[in-house]
């Protein structure tokens, strides 16, 4: 199964959260994590924290849809900081799933895409310095 096929799962289906379950299993931090269980919300938003620091990818927003009649939807953008190039949109029903498809998908980023580490002095400096330029300019 591909990633985007694993994205587009719907996790209030059984048998979808079984293989989403599955797919985490293949990340470092819950290779060992109990198989019986859901990985807790507070590691996967653990885990999306430590990509975020660590390599050129973040979550643009989070923005909450509802739709009446029907459920809430989330959406999360997803960039690359270092291109500032849009990746792409994932979406989940409840915070659990968004967050457990945005670890799946920050996995496959930085080792399928060769997403860079970063490099928070350079952005440090690109930063001073056009703060600098704006003030020379006015």
């Amino acid at each position: 199964m591909t990633t985007q096929e694993l994205l587009d799962l719907d996790y209030n289906d059984e048998e979808s959260k079984k293989l989403i379950q599955k797919a985490l299993r293949k990340i470092k931090p819950f290779k060992d994590f109990d198989e019986n269980k859901e990985v807790p919300l507070l590691l996967l938003e653990t885990l999306v924290g430590k990509y975020e620091r660590k390599y050129c990818l973040m979550i643009n927003y989070i923005t909450p849809t509802f739709i009446p009649g029907e459920r809430n939807i989330y959406c999360a953008t997803i960039k690359r900081t270092d291109t500032m190039q849009y990746l792409e949109n994932v979406y989940g029903t409840s915070l659990y799933e968004l967050f457990a498809k945005l670890c799946i998908k920050f996995f496959y980023e930085v080792n399928k895409n060769d997403v860079p580490e970063q490099d928070w002095d350079k952005l440090r400096k690109e930063r001073q310095k056009r703060i600098k330029e704006f003030f020379d300019e006015h």
